[in-house]
């Protein structure tokens, strides 16, 4: 949020999807303060995968770009917020999450990639 990282949510709403956990909740930037909400009555774009596509993007396992391309990842509604979004999902990595968190991901995503290789 200091390096303005974030400027492009003001005053929108994106809704993130995580289709097979049945969860879905609402980012918006209010001022200088990201606020998360379970429910939105509008968005501008909507952005949908499963869980194990967020947690490969998430530790650097799979870039944005392959899962849109597979279908994997899906940006519904306004384009060019739906592009800044991916940048943004593609500039998030490990190393910018608390050490706790990234570690459990790194493991989730292990998981998930050891599951998919038996199937």
């Amino acid at each position: 949020m200091a390096a303005g990282e974030l400027a492009f949510l003001r005053h929108k709403t994106v809704v993130v999807s995580v289709k097979d956990v049945n969860l879905q909740f609402g980012i918006q930037l209010n001022g200088k303060a990201l606020q998360v909400s379970l429910s939105s009555a509008s968005q501008e774009l909507l952005i949908q995968a499963n869980m194990a596509d967020f947690v490969a993007m998430i530790c650097q396992q799979v870039d944005p770009d392959t899962l849109f391309f597979r279908r994997r990842l899906q940006l519904l509604g306004d384009t060019e917020l739906g592009l800044e979004c991916k940048n943004l999902l593609d500039r998030i990595g490990p190393e910018r999450l608390p050490a706790l968190l990234s570690h459990g991901l790194n493991w989730l995503a292990q998981q998930n990639m050891a599951q998919d290789a038996m199937q």
